[in-house]
């Protein structure tokens, strides 16, 4: 359990990366369990040295280093001095000049002078993004979710039981258990009915119908529902439903019909047909796809640039993509580019060890 967990936070941690490498051009390494920066042909500019780290956004990285108050997190510049001293008990990255910071037990926003534009007073429970999109972020208040400006003033009111983000002037909310979307005003626009939704993207937001709420995917009783897209006044785009579909991109998304995923074009037509096992959005003109439980990439004609041969493999970004191989003995993820060949890599981790609960004797919490 320890091995999978430290698996997938550094998956996760490692795909944040990519998603920002466009603006930022470092790579996120690790080596010797501590955290360092590459630059795009593999060579270290700052040296590992961060107990945990996240990709730079917007000119800066966040990152955890023991203090005499215990772990704290920080914010660096790209020739890895700090900008923003070590103090949080958890952040997120910068984007639209603000970061979300954890102090104590609640949350706040910071500006790139480590100065509070939101007080810590929001809560964390189940965790909103803390993220600022399209001038407005999702919070989380005495157990409700609505939605702060800038600066820090409530916008939209805290009467929603679940918000997600705005993407194209929608939000994705949910209230009693029925999911629509609000627009910037907080008026509902398209209506709180379907079981799930996901945010619009190139003009197609999603909505589940018939998916069993609180139950788990093994409970006999358990149904998956269907998923269709939709234009932005909530109509049906395609009469088509999925076993899963998921957002556009590039003109084109993965959809799941009879087990097997495709890809659809705006008009709803297959223009790679269903052959693979899974399937993740494209990206700089390819697709990571799942194939007899290897991974490679397709361009959008479905022809195999990289066949698959990755045990696990994420998007290109700026040119660059991470995969993982997995021995008997330890997991090591690298970065390749688009002909496959390899640019920098993390170490090996020892199957079975868990390094990410490393002490920090502290003088306070």
């Amino acid at each position: 359990m320890f091995f999978e967990l430290r698996t997938l936070c550094l998956l996760l941690t490692l795909t944040c990366t990519l998603q920002t490498l466009g603006q930022e051009s470092l790579l996120l390494v690790e080596q010797k369990n501590l955290y360092g920066y590459a630059n795009s042909r593999g060579k270290l500019v700052i040296k590992p040295r961060f107990h945990s780290a996240q990709p730079f956004s917007e000119g800066l990285a966040s990152v955890s280093v023991c203090t005499e108050d215990g772990w704290r997190w920080g914010f660096i510049n790209k020739v890895g001095a700090y900008e923003i001293q070590p103090k949080f008990h958890e952040s997120k990255s910068f984007r639209e000049g603000l970061a979300g910071v954890q102090f104590g037990d609640k949350w706040g926003f910071i500006n790139r002078k480590g100065e509070w534009v939101v007080e810590p007073t929001l809560d964390d429970e189940y965790g909103p993004d803390f993220e600022f999109r399209e001038g407005l972020s999702a919070v989380k208040i005495n157990k409700k979710y609505g939605f702060i400006d800038s600066s820090g003033k409530i916008v939209i009111p805290a009467t929603l039981d679940h918000a997600d983000n705005f993407s194209e002037g929608l939000a994705y909310v949910m209230i009693d258990d029925k999911a629509g979307f609000i627009d910037r005003s907080g008026k509902v626009v398209i209506p709180l009915k379907y079981q799930l939704a996901s945010r619009f993207s190139e003009g197609f937001g999603l909505v589940n119908i018939g998916r069993t709420l609180g139950k788990n995917t093994d409970d006999p009783s358990y149904n998956a529902g269907k998923w269709y897209y939709i234009d932005v006044t909530g109509k049906f785009a395609f009469p088509t439903a999925y076993d899963f579909a998921d957002e556009f991109s590039e003109g084109l998304a993965p959809v799941r019909v009879n087990g097997k995923i495709g890809y659809i074009n705006k008009n709803g037509d297959f223009v790679v047909k269903p052959r693979f096992d899974n399937g993740e959005r494209f990206s700089e003109g390819l697709a990571t796809v799942e194939k007899n439980d290897r991974w490679g990439y397709i361009d959008k004609t479905g022809q195999f640039i990289l066949p698959p041969r990755f045990q696990e493999a994420s998007s290109f970004i700026n040119g660059f993509a991470e995969i993982r191989i997995v021995t008997p003995n330890y997991v090591q993820y690298k970065y390749i580019d688009k002909k496959g060949k390899h640019v920098v890599s993390h170490d090996k981790i020892k199957r079975g060890v868990w390094l990410g609960s490393a002490n920090c004797p502290s003088k306070g919490s």
